[in-house]
């Protein structure tokens, strides 16, 4: 397995990334979110509960109901989900399953801000 990047660094695609990751692991689930959460530290090796913002079981369940929504996952009951992974396109489930590899990789390109600027991602340059 490939380094978890800084927490602070991940992007919402990161996470997303890594809580599909389960359950294309699981071969769709069905998983509760509880089962979903723990498996995202265990086998993707991120921790949401470190992530700043809502809880975990909280941002599972955005990430899920989403899915429901485009028609890719199913609630099967009170917090289960099963996720249609015939679904995704094959370079979706690689870069859910590789997602540390794809954030990585991201981070050597630059991006653009708000007004358009290209700046890298990284820390600041210290200036003289």
């Amino acid at each position: 397995m490939t380094s978890v990047p800084d927490p602070s660094r991940l992007l919402p695609i990161d996470v997303r990334r890594a809580v599909l990751s389960v359950l294309f692991r699981a071969a769709g689930g069905p998983l509760s979110i509880t089962e979903i959460v723990n498996r995202t530290r265990l086998q993707a090796g991120l921790d949401l509960a470190g992530l700043a913002g809502v809880g975990p079981r909280q941002r599972v369940s955005d990430i899920l109901r989403h899915q429901v929504r485009r028609g890719r996952a199913e609630a099967v009951g009170r917090g289960r989900y099963l996720l249609f992974v015939a679904e995704f396109s094959e370079s979706s489930r690689w870069r859910c399953l590789h997602w540390q590899q794809a954030a990585a990789r991201r981070s050597q390109y630059p991006t653009r801000d708000a007004l358009g600027r290209t700046r890298m991602l990284g820390p600041p340059v210290p200036v003289p």
